[in-house]
């Protein structure tokens, strides 16, 4: 078992770690030649082809969020945790305005408790490197009327469907890690530009995976339990960009989000907290002492994946697409 401290580093090209003391001290690589590393240049040539300027604040979140999504999937649980289960994970994360962040460490470090079962700590250190040059920032976009999350899933179709059906102009943020997920989102957005092609529905996908033994020692963890962190945080770094939209849609029916235990897979740590309501509770504070006066909702917190699919404004859509669609839960299994 080993202890953990990953330090995002802006002046390496490779990776690198030493020993310290019991504590295994890894050097993570945020930039290749001057561009961003693991997907983040591409996300960000992307929003700026949309006239969305993400701040120095949301790019901090948007980092945070690229290291505890590292850390989770690169530290193997079996191996380095304690009864094979809680890790000790610390972040040393370089920020924008340290006295402004150092306020949110506690409700930081109690999320990540709270969704992943590891006990992390979080350190913070300024940041001298810029995201944004003045000379790439031009007036902000105002041409959406919503961001919601896009997973591929049954859900997220459910409420992209009903967001065009309202003729909402929707920012779609998606990740994926692998290729089944990936082609889902594709394959639904593409429906989607023949079915509603006078409403925008602009995809925002990231793919970002870390090689296999990427952390030196560490193995690999091919949990999902964070994803939902580097999804949230990547949907919030992006709407720092726009000046008219402050609520997060996180569509997921409750009875998923609550995993209630309706059998022996869903008891204790096997339950996934990733759109838990006390979860979510928890991000809408990091966001109001982080002053950016942003929100996030799952606007079907009190729906079963019935009552959302009987409800859908255009149900023929839905069993038109809805084929297309694949829970990006447990990937792997589905093979």
């Amino acid at each position: 078992m080993n202890r953990y401290r990953l330090r995002a580093n802006y002046e390496i090209q490779n990776i690198e770690s030493r020993r310290e003391d019991g504590t295994v001290i890894v050097e993570v690589p945020m930039l290749s030649a001057g561009e961003l590393n693991y997907g983040l240049n591409y996300v960000k040539e992307k929003l700026y082809k949309e006239n969305v300027y993400p701040t120095e604040i949301g790019f901090d979140i948007m980092s945070l969020a690229t290291m505890v999504y590292l850390a989770d999937t690169r530290i193997e649980r079996v191996v380095h945790g304690q009864d094979s289960w809680s890790r000790e994970i610390e972040l040393e994360i370089p920020v924008s305005n340290v006295e402004l962040w150092e306020t949110q460490i506690y409700t930081v470090e109690r999320m990540l408790k709270f969704l992943t079962g590891d006990l992390w700590k979080i350190t913070l250190s300024s940041r001298m490197w810029q995201f944004s040059k003045p000379d790439e920032i031009g007036e902000k976009s105002n041409k959406y009327d919503e961001v919601s999350l896009f997973s591929g899933g049954m859900d997220s179709l459910i409420s992209t469907i009903n967001l065009m059906e309202d003729k909402k102009n929707t920012l779609l943020i998606s990740h994926a890690g692998e290729g089944l997920t990936k082609n889902a989102q594709k394959n639904i957005v593409d429906k989607f530009e023949l079915l509603y092609p006078d409403v925008l529905h602009t995809w925002l996908d990231l793919w970002m995976v870390f090689p296999n033994n990427y952390i030196p020692e560490g193995g690999n963890d091919n949990n999902t339990r964070s994803r939902s962190f580097l999804f949230i945080g990547y949907a919030i770094f992006a709407m720092s960009g726009m000046d008219n939209i402050s609520e997060l849609l996180v569509p997921e029916n409750g009875l998923i989000a609550l995993n209630v235990p309706l059998d022996e897979t869903r008891v204790g740590s096997f339950s996934t907290r990733t759109t838990h309501p006390f979860y979510l509770f928890l991000w809408n504070e990091l966001l109001q002492g982080l002053g950016l006066g942003m929100s996030v909702k799952n606007p079907y917190w009190n729906k079963t994946k019935g009552e959302m699919a009987a409800e859908c404004k255009n149900r023929d859509v839905l069993y038109e697409t809805m084929k297309l669609s694949f829970s990006c839960s447990s990937p792997g299994k589905a093979r």
